[in-house]
């Protein structure tokens, strides 16, 4: 019976402590896990995508700018593999206005996966 007096005590007292810092490590194995929406096999298939859509499609870009009214993204799975996303502010919301890919060698549903296969960073 003390044994599960103390089980209970460790238990409420672990339910008071601040939450831990969340390190660069756990952050990366949970977005791992997190599954992504399939991309579509041609890249004018992206055009309309909201934001939140594109980065549960494509993952976070390797570059964003912003460049007046605009919303640059850029990816890239390799020299032959890179994608260039405009956004423009509607007021204030951004549409996906501009997708195009850059690459001699990649068919572009095959790029458009290999992109949305790469780890989030």
């Amino acid at each position: 019976m003390i044994g599960a007096r103390w089980l209970v005590m460790a238990l409420l007292v672990s339910g008071c402590a601040a939450p831990g810092v969340v390190s660069d490590n756990q952050t990366a194995a949970l977005d791992a896990r997190i599954a992504r929406l399939p991309p579509p096999d041609k890249i004018a298939g992206l055009v309309g995508t909201h934001p939140d859509r594109m980065l549960a499609t494509l993952g976070p870009p390797i570059l964003r700018r912003r460049d007046g009214m605009a919303e640059v993204w850029l990816y890239a799975a390799g020299p032959d593999c890179k994608v260039d996303l405009v956004y423009y502010r509607d007021g204030e919301n951004l549409t996906l206005a501009l997708a195009q890919i850059r690459g001699e060698t990649k068919a572009e549903a095959a790029c458009l996966r290999q992109i949305a296969a790469l780890p989030s960073k």
